[in-house]
């Protein structure tokens, strides 16, 4: 990864990743082949050195693999791997040693946008991203292997939580290659802490709603 003048990841639990936190929630179901959000970044306030994401992705901790989709701002000068500008929607991949990012269009706070992804049978180890004009593909996902979807914000760089920060998941689905997209009626708050001044950076992440739909706030 390259970037600003300090590296930024927009990774998952990877130890090589200083000063990260990330709020949200995440499927119950240990098998899962494919994450859905309408996703909206309220606000990102990034601090020096930070970008701040809203995402949706799908994380094999077995392999590992990752692949994630979403919304970014970033501090002037700072970016996600060195090539996914803030104000650009963006999609992720980690292939088990390295994280690549491809950027999409320009976004607006406070409007929705699509960000998917999933594999398209189950019998295929590849998943795909996609959000907004950006597409990008990761396989080497097990075909059994502990596979969940998540959706969370994220603080990626500097050393303290942007304030103030909120993004709205309106809709949050799971897909299996068997039965098709259905509401998250399960899931958990995931929070992950790395260190950052204050974290975690969120102080509530609201009650998912019948949609699956919840806020990081």
């Amino acid at each position: 990864m390259a970037a600003i003048v300090a590296v930024l990841l927009g990774g998952l639990l990877s130890a090589a990743i200083a000063d990260v936190d990330q709020d949200g929630r995440r499927t119950a179901s240990t098998s899962v082949d494919g994450s859905f959000v309408r996703l909206e970044g309220n606000g990102f306030s990034p601090a020096n050195n930070q970008c701040v994401i809203y995402g949706v992705l799908s994380y094999d901790s077995s392999a590992p693999r990752q692949i994630e989709s979403g919304l970014v701002r970033c501090d002037s000068g700072t970016s996600i791997d060195g090539t996914c500008p803030g104000g650009q929607v963006f999609v992720e991949r980690y292939n088990g040693s390295s994280y690549f990012c491809t950027p999409g269009y320009s976004f607006n706070n406070n409007t929705q946008y699509d960000a998917t992804t999933y594999r398209n049978s189950s019998s295929s180890t590849t998943f795909t991203g996609h959000i907004n004009g950006s597409t990008l593909t990761q396989g080497g996902f097990g075909l059994s292997d502990n596979i969940r979807g998540y959706a969370w914000g994220e603080a990626t760089g500097g050393s303290t939580c942007p304030s103030p920060s909120r993004g709205t998941f309106h809709v949050w689905q799971r897909y299996n290659t068997s039965s098709g997209w259905s509401y998250v009626d399960g899931s958990s708050v995931f929070r992950y802490d790395n260190g950052m001044n204050g974290a975690p950076c969120w102080g509530s992440i609201s009650a998912a709603d019948s949609s699956g739909g919840f806020d990081v706030d």
